[in-house]
């Protein structure tokens, strides 16, 4: 569960429970999620939070007055939704048509984004490797004094690459001269790759270091990878556009809904025992108070039972004292 930083420019705002479309919604229910949604101040978690149930509830209400039910479905580790989170699903494939996009779209989406659709560059190279982990300063510093010397050597005499690797290089690679092969773009440590893509065939790096210690590179040869054509790229191109597409008309069909809801306060209820002492909570926490109910949602498999449990749990005097400020002296 998501955790929220909390400092001294806010707290929960007072609020009465809200009535979404003639439903209601208490302050215990918002109080419950305000972990879920973290911000810089609790007042900023708590009108998140207040906005993302107001949409729930009122998603919920229009897919009951179309008699939408869904079963859960399953995920790829066999986790299924909730009942609720199925039957929003539900609702949004019905009401959120999302359009397949026409050829021209795909067209000139490949043509905007070769970048994309490229293979990757395959490079014929070598190194010597002067291994020293990262967190060892003074191993580092001999792998660049060596490398530095390496790289002096080489100027003068670069056919001297594969017979110093054998001799020098701390990789599986130095029986062969150094030589990795054939690789592509990604297939090595950032830097070295970085490296790679900056050099030119025939030349010899700079030392270089990654993770693994400080590289002496050699470039043999390199080939640019190719450009897919469109028939070949055309998949992916409508996965991505689809997905733009529907997240622009959920996005849409959202706010639609949101600003269709119609939400006010809410009339007093008749109290259970316990409401009293959980409206003077959440109107008057401090930062310690709400700093326990939080701690104690992260760590709850249920945690609406778990705030309100903490909630209950305040000594009366001090409910009284924080929601009555001024009691004190009368």
């Amino acid at each position: 569960m998501s955790r929220i930083t909390i400092d001294r420019r806010g707290y929960a705002p007072v609020s009465t429970d809200l009535l979404v479309n003639g439903a209601r919604l208490t302050r215990q229910d918002i109080a419950a999620e305000v972990a879920n949604f973290p911000a810089a101040t609790v007042a900023e978690s708590w009108k998140a939070a207040e906005r993302a149930m107001i949409l729930r509830l009122a998603l919920r209400q229009r897919a009951a007055r179309l008699g939408i039910v869904a079963a859960p479905l399953a995920d790829a580790d066999g986790r299924l939704e909730t009942d609720e989170d199925a039957t929003l699903r539900a609702l949004l494939d019905r009401e959120v048509p999302v359009a397949v996009p026409v050829e021209a779209e795909i067209a000139a989406y490949h043509a905007a984004h070769p970048d994309l659709f490229k293979a990757p560059d395959l490079f014929d190279a070598s190194h010597i490797l002067f291994a020293a982990p990262a967190d060892d300063e003074a191993r580092r510093g001999e792998a660049r004094r060596k490398a530095a010397a390496a790289v002096a050597l080489l100027a003068r005499e670069p056919d001297r690459f594969a017979a110093l690797a054998i001799v020098l290089s701390a990789c599986t690679s130095a029986p062969q001269g150094g030589a990795l092969g054939q690789i592509s773009s990604g297939e090595t440590a950032p830097e070295f790759d970085a490296a790679l893509h900056l050099m030119a065939p025939g030349e010899i790096s700079a030392p270089v270091e990654t993770r693994f210690g400080v590289h002496v590179i050699a470039l043999s040869r390199r080939v640019t990878g190719a450009v897919l054509p469109l028939v070949l790229a055309r998949t992916a191109i409508v996965r991505r556009l689809s997905a733009r597409a529907a997240r622009t008309a959920t996005a849409a069909y959202l706010q639609q809904v949101m600003a269709a809801a119609e939400v006010s306060p809410a009339p007093p209820l008749v109290e259970t025992p316990e409401a009293p002492r959980i409206k003077a909570f959440i109107e008057g926490a401090d930062e310690q108070r709400w700093l326990k109910v939080i701690g104690a949602m992260n760590r709850a498999a249920d945690p609406s039972a778990a705030a309100v449990a903490v909630m209950l749990a305040e000594p009366a005097e001090h409910v009284h004292a924080h929601s009555h400020p001024h009691s004190h002296g009368h």
